[in-house]
């Protein structure tokens, strides 16, 4: 292992992974994918579990349990079994995105597979962005802007507006502590800057436990 690699491990270690997805997915090469070398075995481990868990349960066995209205954005995979060769992994409310799921935050749902060329793996894809079912309206909002009209809102509606300040009275237990402070903002640069033409790919491969 050279240099840079241990360097990289330790910038791993040390900046979370929904952090280190950010920055990368906001300045780096968006044709270079998110694979198994950006994460550490904690979060390759935490992937399978999630994986584990949901094998075998539909999306609606999954939202039930919550007792949540399942929207159509939310389930097009609705009906279809999880297996352990291939499904879907859903986060079914909003307690799931917590200052302690890392997963959750970075990836939301994703889509896993046995990989074709190996069947000892799985094979984990999808797209690292901010435009989902939640944020489509004003992702799509912010991809009629060029410019200086972009920076202008993402200002006024990261930093200035009131709902800013009702986030951080109201839900910065759920992110915690400076984290929540800066998540207005952070969501507002996301929605601006990487929308659905701006997103990153995420190529996992992931060795199945025995």
């Amino acid at each position: 292992m050279g240099l840079l690699d241990k360097a990289y491990g330790v910038y791993k270690e040390a900046i979370p992974m929904d952090y280190r997805f950010y920055l990368q997915g906001l300045l780096g090469d968006k044709e270079k994918p998110f694979t198994e070398k950006d994460l550490t075995e904690d979060e390759l481990n935490i992937i399978l579990n999630q994986i584990d868990k949901q094998s075998g349960e539909t999306v609606e066995d999954i939202f039930s349990e919550t007792g949540e209205t399942i929207t159509e954005a939310r389930t097009n995979s609705t009906g279809k079994k999880n297996t352990k060769d291939k499904g879907r992994v859903e986060y079914s409310n909003s307690n799931d995105y917590t200052v302690d799921n890392e997963l959750a935050r970075t990836l939301g749902n994703f889509r896993y597979k046995t990989n074709e060329q190996d069947p000892n793996y799985y094979q984990v894809n999808d797209l690292y962005n901010f435009y989902n079912p939640m944020r489509k309206e004003k992702a799509e909002y912010y991809e009629s802007l060029d410019g200086l009209d972009k920076v202008k809102e993402v200002i006024n509606q990261g930093v200035l507006s009131d709902k800013v300040k009702d986030y951080e009275l109201d839900k910065n237990k759920r992110i915690g502590g400076l984290r929540g402070l800066l998540y207005p903002m952070a969501s507002e640069v996301g929605m601006a800057y990487m929308g659905r033409d701006n997103s990153t790919p995420v190529n996992i491969k992931i060795k199945k436990r025995k």
